[in-house]
């Protein structure tokens, strides 16, 4: 039986995706959220190309500048497609782009939040750093030892032994988490890289909720981070755990780079003011690595940019 959609717009893209876990699909208009170049905006296209979002799923809160001017609006993934001019499953009506619609209305929420709260992380899961024992694993673990344990996707083996670095590698590992590898001699873990974009909080448990507003913009992240209890610092060679900086790309401010230190690692996210920079379809990807080299790059393009400047 249809049930009559009464809802707070508050309500999280989490809870909504729960609910329509379990329901029938029907086959629905189909189309992708992608950056259109001739438009030099986000824009939907039906049966888009190779590029794909493939295993999205359910609901999503998105900023779609075309679409949504400076608010968020609610969209329907099934298998990375967008759903568009139907009704959702159990009454839920979607508009021919795709937005949430309730009696007609485009439903909305501000792209800024007022508060933020500092997420729960299951101690199984995760180190006091935030870090999940996963992520750690992977940067520690012998390469083969992490793989046996957690399962792999794809793997690249490039053999080196150069008297320093026996192998090059480049890992997915289930869970969509990427690593790049350099192993020492004896095959152990020398330097490792993680990217994860679909998975941030499979890594890094502090990581902004996926529809957050702080996977969006700069200034969000700062205060969503003040609030998890990190504190902002100019980049330095002492930057401590629990500190977080910000780099300036750019020195115009289209392209920023936050930098989060904890655990004895650096976890650094991108944020691009210029369109088209990394749609919120699957939250922010972050890029993690060890402290120490982490600010020894991020200082020696600080360098660099202040040379050419």
């Amino acid at each position: 039986m249809r049930k009559k959609f009464i809802m707070n717009v508050a309500i999280t893209a989490t809870a909504m995706s729960m609910l329509f876990s379990n329901l029938v699909f029907a086959s629905y208009p189909k189309g992708k959220i992608t950056w259109n170049p001739e438009n030099s905006e986000y824009g939907y296209m039906g049966a888009y190309n190779n590029i794909g979002y493939g295993g999205v799923n359910g609901w999503r809160w998105l900023y779609i500048p075309s679409d949504n001017g400076e608010k968020l609006c609610c969209y329907y993934f099934h298998e990375g497609s967008v759903i568009r001019g139907d009704s959702i499953p159990d009454g839920y009506q979607v508009d021919d782009k795709g937005r949430w619609v309730v009696d007609g209305v485009v439903q909305t929420k501000p792209l800024t939040v007022n508060s933020y709260t500092k997420p729960s992380l299951d101690s199984n899961l995760y180190a006091e750093s935030g870090l999940s024992y996963k992520a750690l694993d992977i940067m520690t673990m012998r390469p083969d030892d992490s793989i046996a344990k957690y399962g792999a996707i794809s793997q690249e083996r490039s053999t080196l032994n150069d008297g320093k670095t026996k192998e090059a590698m480049s890992v997915e590992y289930t869970g969509n988490i990427k690593a790049s590898i350099y192993t020492n001699m004896d095959g152990s873990m020398g330097q490792c890289r993680i990217t994860a974009s679909k998975s941030a909080r499979d890594c890094f448990g502090y990581a902004p909720a996926f529809e957050s507003p702080a996977n969006l913009d700069i200034d969000e992240a700062i205060k969503y981070y003040t609030v998890v209890g990190f504190k902002k610092v100019d980049i330095s060679e002492n930057v401590n755990d629990g500190e977080f900086y910000v780099l300036d790309m750019d020195n115009e401010g289209n392209h920023k780079e936050l930098v989060i230190i904890t655990g004895g690692y650096g976890i650094k996210s991108r944020y691009d003011k210029r369109p088209g920079s990394d749609p919120l379809i699957y939250g922010k990807t972050i890029n993690i690595r060890p402290k120490d080299m982490e600010i020894r790059f991020d200082l020696e393009d600080v360098a660099i940019r202040s040379r050419n400047n």
